[in-house]
């Protein structure tokens, strides 16, 4: 699902072909009133309600629509003036045609496009984490070397695997993963899969703690009322990288998701940052322009 599109976000040709459409509904649509025209004409085009009003409006004022009303009480429908219609009869509208338009049509038009970010970066906690537009399904992580609390115990993947969970030798690296998994599930980005939640697309599985596990959490007075674990992907299908990095006491890792087919190639990272500053507001959604800035 991707993010209804905003007027700065366009360049200049497809600013064009959008007012062109626009006159196209209107002249085959002419039993929408204003308000009903803009909402269809945005959910179509996959733009904001504010971007199809703003089209509206610049091809009013450029008197290639204008306004009639009907019924009662009356209500502002648009229609067609000989130059609107001209340009649908021809198919074509360009910037020329703006000519005579007022000059805020003329800069509104021209006005550099502010391309949707590229990055997103999420800080929560001692992690922070790093999803690209066009990600290749992968997830940069920055964290500390070691993190596991004192009651939590390394886990035998030998014990795991007879229990139908595959896990990393390193423990630290399928912690990585399930935060991460965590961040994209509160992103939403499973949404796009039609999967309501991230274990949908991975698969769980709950394995009994062993003794190592049940005795560490005792030690601590932590032991939970069922001594099982919750582990996602327990095929293993999504594999967690240590990356190069000279900080003595932090570590940086890639979470590939690449085996995952039904996750989408490109992320909406507008959305992505919206449904994280909802869902997790311990932690700072922000855009920057690469990866570990």
């Amino acid at each position: 699902m991707s993010m209804p599109r905003k007027w700065i976000e366009l360049y200049l040709d497809e600013r064009l072909r959008l007012c062109l459409e626009f006159l196209k509904t209107v002249g085959s649509r002419p039993d929408l009133p204003v308000g009903k025209l803009r909402e269809e004409f945005a959910r179509a085009h996959d733009l904001t309600y504010h971007t199809a009003r703003h089209i509206d409006e610049i091809l009013w004022f450029s008197d290639f629509i204008t306004t009639v009303y009907r019924g009662i009480p009356p209500r502002p429908y648009r229609e067609l003036t000989p130059e609107g219609r001209a340009r649908v009869e021809e198919g074509v509208l360009e910037f020329r045609h703006f000519k005579d338009a007022p000059e805020w049509v003329k800069r509104s038009l021209l006005w550099p496009p502010k391309p949707a970010p590229l990055v997103l970066r999420f800080d929560h906690g001692d992690f922070s984490f790093w999803v690209e537009r066009d990600w290749g399904r992968k997830v940069y992580v920055e964290g500390p070397f070691r993190f596991l609390r004192d009651w939590q115990a390394e886990f035998d993947p030998d014990y795991m695997r007879q229990r139908g969970a595959v896990v990393p030798r390193d423990t630290m690296l399928y912690s990585v993963k399930n935060r991460a998994v965590s961040m994209l599930d509160a992103m939403g980005v499973q949404e796009a899969a039609r999967a309501r939640r991230m274990y949908q697309l991975l698969g769980y599985r709950w394995v009994a703690m062993d003794d190592r596990a049940i005795a560490a959490r005792a030690a601590y007075g932590v032991v939970p009322s069922r001594k099982r674990h919750f582990i996602i992907d327990p095929d293993g299908r999504v594999r967690v990288w240590r990356l190069p990095y000279l900080a003595p006491d932090r570590g940086r890792y890639c979470v590939d998701l690449t085996a995952i087919k039904s996750l989408p190639p490109r992320v909406n990272l507008v959305k992505g940052k919206i449904m994280l500053d909802e869902r997790v507001p311990a932690g700072k959604a922000k855009f920057v322009s690469k990866v570990w800035e």
